[in-house]
């Protein structure tokens, strides 16, 4: 199958329903396939239930910075999303951020509890 293709790179400042539609179009595939979204290093924001249409989808992997607990508020509600991975750099800095990211990924912001890794 030519759309079977599996981690789509979002990067734009919010990530919205409609920003990862665009993303996973100009990818050439549909929601059928995804399986994994990348966020890339401008991502600020996620928008609420952003993920909600993305039923196979179950990893998240972050190469950004700027999430802040208030920019994630119900962000993974209705959604299929597990696992949260943190890839920004360095091993040591990852590590800083999988200890940040814990706090702010919980299942009282986020809207859904999720493993946060490296």
């Amino acid at each position: 199958i030519a759309n079977a293709f599996k981690t789509v790179t979002v990067n734009v400042k919010t990530v919205s329903a409609k920003a990862l539609d665009t993303a996973v179009r100009k990818a050439g595939g549909s929601e059928k396939y995804v399986t994994s979204f990348k966020l890339g290093k401008k991502v600020k924001k996620i928008s609420k239930s952003a993920f909600k249409k993305y039923k196979k989808v179950t990893t998240l992997i972050l190469n950004t910075k700027k999430l802040k607990k208030k920019s994630v508020k119900g962000s993974l509600k209705d959604s299929k999303i597990k696992k949260v991975k943190v890839k920004i750099g360095k091993k040591k800095v990852n590590k800083k951020y999988v200890k940040k990211y814990k706090k702010i990924f919980t299942k009282k912001n986020s809207g859904r509890k999720v493993k946060v890794t490296l």
